[in-house]
C-alpha cells in the first residue's frame, strides 16, 4: 500500500488493510479501511492517545462508551475498537 506516512504500516492487528485518508483532526485520522477476512469496507478513526491530556483522554473513553450502546440505522456504528499503547482505533 502505497501513501502511508507517520508510523502507519498499513494494518490494524492483522484484521484491517488501512488505505487513503478520508480526513484529519487535532488528535485523529479518519482512514479508509478494508476487512481483511469479509471484504467490507469501514472508516477508521486511528487517535493518537499521546497527544490527549487526561481530561480529553477520559472524554474519549466516554465518547466510545456511549457509541458502543448506540445502534441505529441512521446513525454511524462502532463496530470494533482496537486499544494499543499510543494508538486507538475505532
Amino acid at each position: 500500500m502505497a501513501g502511508f506516512k507517520r508510523g502507519y504500516d498499513g494494518k490494524i492487528a492483522g484484521l484491517y488493510d488501512l488505505d487513503k485518508t478520508l480526513g484529519r483532526g487535532h488528535f485523529a485520522v479518519v482512514k479508509l479501511a478494508r476487512h481483511v477476512f469479509t471484504g467490507e469496507k469501514v472508516a477508521v478513526k486511528v487517535i493518537d492517545k499521546t497527544k490527549l491530556d487526561t481530561l480529553a483522554t477520559g472524554h474519549l473513553f466516554q465518547e466510545v462508551r456511549c457509541m458502543k450502546l448506540v445502534q441505529h440505522p441512521n446513525i454511524v456504528r462502532l463496530y470494533e475498537v482496537i486499544d494499543t499503547q499510543t494508538k486507538l482505533y475505532l
